[in-house]
């Protein structure tokens, strides 16, 4: 729970969180009808799972509703003095501070009302750290392990492993609350196989062979090229046809942007024998280890999309 969570600072109460974790694990002899594996023959899995649900916190910066309507003559910068905004056609003040409706972007405005939620907290007149909300958050994950160990002879003993984990992390996937959350889930799975022969009381063999693969995909909860043909935006030379989005950064501001796509993926195949003498007080182990790497990813920047930098440099 929760509850004895310190309050954030931006907060009125504490956050809310309920942190759950269960599994459980059973082990044996493997017994069936007409096999008794009673020291022979044995089993072991488990299981183990972990649900957080918790909130992420926002505490930014938007456009005021004057300043959606082209009207900076409440706006004032350091110090207090008003902020000049200038037409960058002539760098003459533009009349009461306040850009003509005739000269609003189209394109500014869909991106506007679409990304940028209206402030909340504050004077009327406030635009720094003016919209304040919780989103909530799910991550979780799944572990399972399993073994089976089996005595094929007096001599000679092998076991198999495999373990299995599968996480969740649906988290914000960019600066605005209403961002929506990342789509990620990442995957681990891992298996060996050991045998181990007792040659004489003073040589071993063990033979061991596993791989490891493990898969972290993610990507944000939009279509790059849909919302580039909803905004209207044009000059795009890529059409790559995958989950992201146009990246705009304002100063003053929150930046519009999500994660950016990715798939990464890792294989490791493992093959190692090892033979193990002692003669005397002396101990020799020689052996071989194959290893095979395999590693692929297709990252794919939101930039494709375009980046839009407004600095205040020629309207000021």
């Amino acid at each position: 729970s929760g509850s004895l969570n310190a309050r954030n600072f931006f907060q009125n109460s504490s956050h809310f969180r309920v942190y759950n974790e269960f599994g459980g694990s059973a082990g044996g002899p493997v017994v069936l009808p007409g096999y008794n594996g009673r020291d022979r023959t044995f089993f072991f899995f488990a299981f183990e799972g972990n649900r957080d649900h918790k909130q992420t916190i926002f505490n930014v910066s938007v456009p005021t509703a004057a300043m959606r309507r082209g009207d900076f003559s409440q706006t004032t910068g350091s110090g207090g003095r008003p902020t000049v905004v200038r037409d960058p056609l002539n760098n003459q003040p533009f009349a009461g501070n306040t850009i003509p409706a005739s000269r609003l972007s189209a394109i500014s405005t869909k991106v506007q009302d679409r990304f940028y939620p209206a402030a909340n907290f504050g004077d009327a007149n406030q635009f720094s750290q003016n919209l304040r909300d919780v989103v909530p958050q799910a991550p979780g994950w799944n572990h399972i392990d399993w073994r089976a160990d089996h005595k094929i002879s007096e001599k000679n003993s092998a076991y198999a492993r495999f373990s299995w984990r599968k996480i969740t992390n649906p988290k914000p996937s960019g600066q605005l609350p209403n961002s929506g959350p990342v789509e990620q889930l990442r995957q681990m799975h891992n298996m060996s196989l050991v045998d181990t022969h007792t040659v004489s009381p003073t040589v071993i063999n063990e033979f061991r062979a596993g791989y490891a693969w493990h898969e972290n995909p993610r990507w944000g909860p939009s279509n790059g090229l849909e919302i580039v043909r909803d905004l209207g935006l044009r000059g795009l030379t890529s059409t790559r046809n995958v989950r992201g989005g146009p990246i705009f950064n304002i100063t003053g501001f929150a930046s519009i942007t999500t994660t950016d796509f990715d798939r990464p993926q890792e294989m490791t195949y493992d093959l190692l024998d090892a033979v193990t003498v002692i003669r005397g007080k002396h101990t020799l182990k020689i052996g071989f280890n194959l290893k095979k790497n395999q590693t692929s990813r297709e990252p794919v920047g939101n930039t494709v999309f375009g980046q839009y930098n407004f600095t205040g440099a020629f309207s000021g």
